[in-house]
This record gives structure tokens, sequence and C-alpha cells, in this order.
């Protein structure tokens, strides 16, 4: 991403209220694929097995996006793009710029999908829908000044509507967190845990922001992963404590986020409006990290071309990703499996840890996270081509 996108005022915020608005975005960028769509796709694992993998997994990709950070520090580059150039040559660049704009499209489509299935549980959903499109266009227009203001509220929205959710849940009953015991079936679904911590287009926004302070750099990129996590772990309990398999199975048949389904099963109670303000949180959230990230991918790809690219902004970041989740509603399951499968796990794995091999630093513990991406890369591959 260009750092002209990505700087703030110099001196408009201090050190420390800098990191908190940097952690913020980032969380606020990871936490709605995980949250909207993780107890979903673990119906056939169940709870236990669900946490085990999401704990697992904090671990591997904490590792992982803390060896991009170095990565990107020690080239010297100004976006992703650079820095796989420089590590990888054209070749590791042009498959990362493919990656990079794929990713974030389908990431875009499934949340457009996502926000118009929750704003369609409410009677004011038309318009929520419009002042979301406004948004997100301010996004574009004003970059991280108006992203990191946007996201902030609405990331402490998401933690104060969450905390309230849970006091709620517990007044709730219906599935049984014991009910299901398969840890082979979670191995299945972690693609979309992959995609949860998947916040590795924000690296150079995280660097940038902290003016490459390393220490500040690690702090935020562990508070980015410890957020989703949290909010993994909460939200599967409520998922498996109020919805039993059916119910969740009905959810992966219509491709639901997971408070549609919570919403046509607790429509009579004060859940429903808890649920669904947590559930427009987050993913507005991620809606504008998103968006903020492709406008900086849009720009690299394009290079200089100044005169098209605001055109080229609206239509490929606003215009495009809404059209295809008004005409495919329920794909917003499948484009977060795909995207986390294929797509993160390609960008934030193999390819940095490509780099290392190149650079002869690989070690075992590398190794050991290569043979992990690698191995979940080509399952979801052959389970894309046999589809």
């Amino acid at each position: 991403m260009k750092t002209r996108n990505e700087k703030l005022t110099a001196g408009s915020f201090g050190q420390w209220r800098r990191f908190l608005v940097v952690v913020l975005f980032v969380a606020g960028n990871a936490i709605g694929a995980s949250v909207l769509g993780l107890p979903i796709v673990m119906r056939s694992a169940g709870f236990v097995p669900a946490c085990a993998a999401c704990l697992l997994m904090s671990l591997v990709m904490a590792y992982a996006e803390l060896l991009l950070a170095r990565l990107f520090m020690e080239s010297g580059a100004s976006d992703l793009p650079g820095m796989f150039k420089t590590k990888l040559g054209p070749l590791g660049a042009a498959l990362f710029n493919c990656s990079y704009f794929v990713l974030f499209f389908c990431l875009l489509v499934a949340y457009w999908a996502g926000t118009r299935a929750i704003f369609g549980a409410f009677s004011l959903g038309n318009a929520a829908l419009w002042l979301t499109i406004c948004a997100i266009a301010c996004c574009l227009i004003f970059d991280f000044r108006a992203a990191g203001p946007i996201n902030t509220l609405l990331t402490v929205g998401l933690l104060l509507s969450f905390a309230c959710l849970g006091l709620k849940t517990f007044a709730c009953h219906g599935g049984n967190l014991m009910e299901t015991i398969n840890f082979r079936a979670a191995a299945a679904a972690l693609p979309i845990v992959i995609c949860s911590y998947c916040f590795h287009g924000a690296i150079p926004l995280i660097c940038h922001q902290l003016n490459c302070d390393r220490k500040m750099i690690g702090a935020a990129v562990i508070c980015g992963i410890f957020f989703p996590l949290m909010f993994n772990l909460c939200i599967l309990f409520v998922g498996f404590r109020v919805l039993s398999a059916s119910d969740l199975a009905e959810g992966a048949a219509n491709g639901w986020p997971l408070f549609v389904a919570l919403a046509n099963k607790l429509s009579a109670k004060s859940f429903f409006l808890l649920g669904n303000l947590f559930s427009i949180f987050a993913i507005l959230s991620s809606l504008v990290g998103v968006t903020t990230t492709m406008k900086g991918a849009v720009a690299d790809i394009c290079g200089s071309r100044k005169k098209t690219s605001a055109f080229i902004e609206f239509a490929v970041i606003l215009l495009l990703p809404l059209s295809v989740a008004i005409y495919c509603p329920k794909i917003f399951i499948s484009t977060l499996e795909f995207s986390g499968g294929i797509l993160s796990n390609l960008m934030v794995g193999i390819l940095p840890l490509a780099a290392l091999i190149r650079a002869k630093a690989m070690n075992w513990k590398y190794a050991l996270l290569l043979a992990l991406f690698v191995n979940i890369f080509c399952l979801e591959l052959a389970k894309l081509i046999a589809h």
C-alpha cells in the first residue's frame, strides 16, 4: 500500500494513542470473518475441537504475521508488492499482486453479502445499507483519515455490544456445548480460522504508523491476534450454547452469517437486538478495514495511472463487490473459505516462507510452518477442483 494513503499528520496523535488506533483498526479488520462464519463451519466439529483449532492457529498465525512484519522492515519497501519484488523477484511480486487483489475482492464480496443479510433483519435495513455505502465512499475518498476514526468507533461499539451479548447468552439455551466432538472435522474448517487471523494487508500500515518501532509493531501484531482469538472463543460459546446442530446446519445451507441464524431462532427475545447490533458492528468494522486495504492494493497495481485511479477505486472496490453480493446473496461462507484456505494461506504463509528459503534463512520451526500451510493449501485446492 502507498505510504501516502497511510501516514497520519505528524504530531496529530501521541505514541500510545496512535498505537491504540492501529490496534483497533487491525482488530476490527480481522474480527468480522471468524465471528460471523466460524460457528457455522465448525458445526460438524463441535465446541471443544473448534476452540482447540482457534488456539493452535492463533500461535501459528502470530508467528507468520511477525515474520511478515520483519521481512517488510528488512526490505525497506513502502508496500507489500515492493517487499515481495525485493525478496522473490518479479515473478514472486506478480504472484503476490494477483493473490493480493483477488483476496481483498473476495473478502469485500463476502462482507457485503453478510451486511445485506444482517440488515435484512431490520425494518430500516435498506436505509442502513445506503448509509454504509456512503461511509465506505468516505473511506475511499479520505483514506485512513476517515477509516481510522470510523473503525475505532465501530470496534468500540463491537466490544460494548459483545459484552452485553455475553451476559444475555447465559439466559438462552437451545444447543449443547458437548453434543459433538470431532477433531478431524475441525481440521476441515481451518480456512475460516486462518481468514480470521489474517491482517497481513495492514502490515505496512502498522509499520508506517508506528514508525518502524519493532517493539510496538510486535505488540500490535500480538494484539491483532489476541482480539480475534478472544472473539472466536466467545462467539463459539454463544453459537453452540444457543443453536442446535440442525440450526447451524440450516445456516450453512443458506450461507448465513451466524447472527442471521440466531435472529431466526430468537426473534421473540431481547437477544435479537443485541445479536444483530454486535453483528453489524463486527461486519462493518471488517468492511471498513478491508476497503482501506483494498484501496492501497489497487493503487499499487495501477501504478501511476492517476487520471483513472478514482474511477477504478470506486468501480473495483465499491460497485463490483456490492453487485456480486446482491446477485449471489448466499456466497458469504464459501467466499471466506476460498479467501482463507487458498489466498490468505499463500500470501501470509507460503510466499513469505519462500522468501526465507531463497535467503537461506529457513530453520526447523519455519519448515514446520511451511508444511502446515502447504498441506492446507493443497487440500483446499483439491476441494476447489473437485467442485
